[in-house]
């Protein structure tokens, strides 16, 4: 008596663990993806094995297991290997597969309260007409209990083969933790500019810088040139305060007091804040 392979994806543990249970009772020996019963296991030779050697294949379909590569993957092996298939529809729609091939299905969609129900009894008899199955309660079956010819070997050989040279294939799980990441990062990086720019902005000697220019008669002019981002400035000369806008990069010219000697100006403000750069001309 050969087993039942049951596919599934794990989002939909619980019903497949409760149909797993009914086909033991009725007397089939199964094969589900465990953790707990394939614990020391290659999980990937042990769920190919499974397959290869099953008599009935059935797959419990849902918008979770048509996401799903490894489901995907088993029923396409399945299909492969002309493993008789029972597809369960639980919610979503029927795999292509099965509906191009006019495979017939049976139909539990999840109820209102109740809950998905079980397959009908026509149901067992059909898959025991492919498997058999035993008077008394089936067994939950392991890569250990599996009789596998040498053809079947080749076929699992050449199925794992086939796994290790497949090409990585990035789901919309991993497209979204990528975006995430990359908003993470580009957030980061903006808060690092920004706080650049704060420091910048506060920092006269970094911000602007003061000449003084003396046209040879006593007389000279500061020139305060915007090395960055600085938007407004403040300044002292002779007692009096002055302020002014100015652009990026930009410069403007404060004539001193003619006669004047060693006059300073100091550059109050830089942004609002406060700032001391200071500057003497003859």
């Amino acid at each position: 008596m050969s087993h039942v392979f049951i596919s599934h994806s794990n989002k939909n543990n619980r019903y497949a663990n409760k149909l797993a249970n009914k086909l033991r009772k009725k007397g089939f020996n199964v094969w589900i993806d465990d953790e707990d019963i394939h614990t020391g296991d290659n999980w990937q030779e042990s769920i190919i094995s499974g397959l290869r050697t099953a008599g009935a294949f059935i797959v419990i379909m849902t918008a979770e297991a048509a996401a799903s590569d490894w489901v995907q993957r088993e029923v396409k092996l399945a299909n492969q290997w002309q493993i008789k298939a029972f597809p369960i529809l639980l919610d979503g729609q029927i795999f292509p597969i099965y509906d191009k091939n006019s495979t017939q299905y049976e139909t539990v969609r999840r109820r209102f309260i109740l809950g998905p129900k079980l397959p009908k009894d026509k149901f067992y008899t059909l898959v025991a007409k492919e498997v058999g199955k035993s008077e008394e309660k089936g067994d939950l079956v392991t890569l250990t209990d599996l009789v596998i010819s040498a053809s079947q070997r080749e076929d699992i050989k050449n199925a794992l083969h086939d796994l290790e040279n497949e090409p990585i294939v990035i789901g919309q799980k991993g497209i979204n933790i990528i975006v995430y990441l990359l908003i993470i990062i580009i957030a980061l990086l903006g808060i690092i500019a920004f706080s650049s720019l704060q420091d910048n902005l506060s920092d006269p000697i970094l911000t602007i810088s003061i000449d003084c220019e003396n046209d040879g008669s006593g007389d000279g002019t500061f020139v305060i040139e915007n090395n960055r981002w600085a938007t407004s400035i403040s300044w002292e000369l002779n007692g009096q305060t002055n302020s002014r806008n100015i652009m990026p990069f930009d410069s403007f010219s404060v004539d001193t007091t003619e006669g004047a000697q060693n006059e300073m100006i100091i550059v109050t403000s830089v942004n609002g804040g406060r700032s001391v750069a200071t500057e003497s001309c003859p």
